[in-house]
């Protein structure tokens, strides 16, 4: 699945690294020479500020009553699926952020 050709066990891994946690254990998997670590987090921090600004947006027209009370069921029940698909969004993005340290 990673096209992994060795594991090495080391005491000090190398900064760019991709850290996670399975079952107490902490691993960290080299990215060195495979990914680009400062153009992937400049590429998460604009995707989480786009979740954000489309969350905050969808949360502004749901708590405006003029527009629970106007649209049509639908529309409020698609806001608010949106609404929870961003906000879940953003907090993946940020926990993917904050794993690339």
């Amino acid at each position: 699945m990673t096209r992994t050709s060795f594991i090495e066990l080391v005491d000090k891994p190398s900064q760019q690294a991709l850290s996670f946690d399975q079952d107490g254990a902490t691993f960290r998997l080299s990215l060195q020479g495979v990914i680009d670590l400062d153009t992937e987090r400049a590429r998460l921090a604009k995707s989480l500020e786009a979740a954000r600004k489309e969350a905050a947006a969808l949360d502004k027209r749901l708590s405006n009553p003029q527009f629970i009370e106007k649209a049509k069921p639908e529309a409020v029940e698609k806001a608010r699926s949106d609404h929870g698909e961003k906000t879940a969004e953003a907090e993946r993005l940020r926990a993917a952020l904050a794993r690339l340290g």
